[in-house]
């Protein structure tokens, strides 16, 4: 799921410039952003024991799809807000999914599913990077971020809510 706050990392500075903010406080917001990912990292456990993992792992996938209609829709400061939805979503996962998987992961198998989900990672950048940026030039940013939004709630209803239904059956049981 990292793959759709990643895609972001690459598009914040264009839509930063589209909406007219400043060069000079593209660092600031930068800055910014990446405290939040550090403090939502560190929120991240106390989020899981006080919401459940199912709250957690659905959120995960759900903000960036939120923030990608957000900053499509709203203003260009409410869509900076909406930036956040993806760094808070990349905090969460990169605490609660990888310490998930690493827990139950025998430990002779571990590096190769580090390894393994790291490709599958980059094969989803190699896939959606380019396809983004070419949208982006050829069709606009407002139009490709819906296009990618439209993508993640197909993944999500792919991918995550099958998961998710495994990890309230496991919940159940």
């Amino acid at each position: 799921w990292g793959v759709s706050t990643f895609i972001m990392v690459w598009i914040f500075q264009k839509y930063w410039q589209d909406g007219g903010i400043d060069l000079i406080y593209f660092g600031f917001l930068w800055a910014f952003y990446n405290f939040a990912v550090a403090i939502t990292s560190k929120a991240a456990p106390f989020l899981e024991r006080r919401w459940g993992s199912h709250r957690v792992v659905a959120l995960i996938g759900i903000l960036p799809i939120m923030g990608y209609f957000g900053m499509a829709h709203l203003s260009i400061y409410l869509g900076i807000i909406c930036g956040l939805f993806f760094q808070i979503s990349r905090g969460i996962n990169q605490v609660i999914l990888k310490d998930a998987m690493n827990w139950r992961m025998p430990s002779e198998f571990r590096a190769t599913a580090n390894s393994i989900s790291s490709l599958f990672f980059r094969l989803g950048f190699c896939i959606l990077g380019p396809a983004v940026g070419y949208s982006i030039d050829h069709i606009g940013l407002i139009y490709t971020l819906d296009w990618v939004a439209l993508l993640f709630i197909l993944f999500y209803f792919l991918l995550m809510v099958p998961f998710l239904r495994q990890l309230g059956h496991r919940k159940a049981n």
